[in-house]
């Protein structure tokens, strides 16, 4: 270890034993930060679903506690950095708990424990980053291994910890990493990177919770189709006489109005897949929406906005689709 990273440590910790954690992250994270840095600028370093599902098989619908999966990329921001998370326990009825993994092998923080694998991507677990998350949306991911049974007991306990100021078992041995006690410490930029990292998780979670899970409405479908009229924007040009029809195999865009805002679905019939663009009175990509949500004609989350756009599938949105706020909240979509 460099001596000046030493010295840099020991800035932000108490105890020699606590810099020795911190520098030993800190190494970690600026040789990662070189490595992402090639990484996007080749497309074999991004995570591939369908490299995924031709080494998984697919999609693992039956979730247990203890598992160790990869979510589909639609709920991340960053598509380089693999999301392994631990399925925890089974929180309600619908509901999962699950814990992330850290990119780095070293804790960087108290709410982050060292899961004892050696496994790449999935050696730190981050407690403090732990959410609830619906099962129809867990299912759509990946199983890749299991935790330990002693593991999985300590990452829960961790989690109530962070939590709730719960006290750890006497038991717990898991190595965690040093507090962070200065507002400049480079971890606080590392916590607020992965929440983002998983804004779209958090959009999904949030609007299936408030539009599309609701049982009775799921029951009474013609009741939900009065209830949320505003919200579901139809497609019609997305229509299979379209698509087949002669000499039509040429991009096609229609505008829908959002709160104000024009937003442009772009039907790339070669490609099969829509681009939506939002766009200002000025006719400029606009930002302020970054992080709204789309769900398709299945009720199936797709995506969130970056950078003003989002690219899905056609077929997701064949006959509709529902826009949602980054609260979850669906917003009034009106043809042009």
């Amino acid at each position: 270890m460099r001596k000046e990273t030493s010295v840099y440590a020991s800035l932000f910790t108490d105890t020699s034993a606590d810099a020795a954690l911190f520098a030993a992250w800190f190494a970690e994270r600026e040789s990662e930060r070189d490595i992402r840095e090639m990484a996007s600028e080749d497309e074999d370093g991004k995570m591939d679903v369908k490299r995924l599902v031709a080494a998984s098989g697919g999609y693992s619908p039956d979730i247990e506690a203890g598992q160790i999966r990869i979510l589909s990329k639609r709920f991340v921001t960053n598509p380089q950095i693999v999301p392994f998370v631990a399925v925890i326990e089974k929180w309600d009825a619908d509901m999962w708990l699950i814990m992330p993994f850290s990119p780095y092998a070293t804790p960087a923080t108290p709410g982050e424990m060292d899961s004892g694998l050696g496994l790449m991507g999935r050696k730190v677990m981050q407690a403090w980053n732990a959410r609830t998350i619906q099962e129809r949306l867990l299912a759509k991911s990946f199983l890749c291994g299991e935790l330990d049974e002693d593991v999985k007991k300590e990452a829960a306990a961790l989690f109530r910890n962070q939590l709730a100021g719960t006290r750890l078992p006497n038991s717990f041995s898991a190595r965690r990493g040093p507090a962070i006690l200065l507002d400049e410490d480079p971890r606080r930029d590392y916590v607020a990177e992965n929440i983002l990292r998983f804004q779209p998780l958090s959009t999904a979670v949030k609007a299936t919770e408030r539009l599309l899970l609701d049982e009775e409405k799921r029951i009474q479908q013609q009741e939900r189709g009065r209830m949320f009229a505003d919200m579901i924007a139809e497609t019609p040009f997305l229509d299979e006489e379209y698509r087949l029809a002669a000499g039509t195999r040429r991009p096609r865009i229609e505008t829908y109005d959002v709160g104000g805002i024009s937003l442009d679905l772009e039907y790339s019939p070669e490609a099969e897949e829509v681009c939506m663009t939002f766009y200002d009175a000025n006719d400029e990509r606009y930002l302020g929406n970054n992080g709204y949500g789309v769900f398709g004609s299945d009720q199936e989350f797709l995506g969130i906005f970056m950078d003003g756009t989002i690219r899905i599938p056609a077929a997701s949105v064949r006959e509709s689709f529902i826009i949602v706020d980054s609260a979850g909240e669906a917003v009034k979509v009106k043809g042009k």
